[in-house]
């Protein structure tokens, strides 16, 4: 599993920026569309990076 909250959180102490919530809701609830747009680009930063080392370290399995 990979979570993504500390970064998400981590961009919107230092931008301002809510990344959950709509309207008058700003805060809570769903993610926003910004909210979104950065964790689909998180993996630059954390899925790339965490996917190769869990399947660098990943032991082959049984032949086929």
């Amino acid at each position: 599993m990979l979570t993504l909250a500390p970064v998400l959180q981590k961009y919107a102490d230092e931008s301002g920026h809510y990344l959950h919530g709509f309207g008058d809701h700003l805060g809570t609830g769903h993610w926003s569309v910004e909210g979104h747009h950065l964790a689909g680009h998180s993996h630059r930063r954390c899925l790339t990076p965490w996917l190769h080392e869990a399947l660098s370290e990943r032991q082959p399995g049984p032949s086929r």
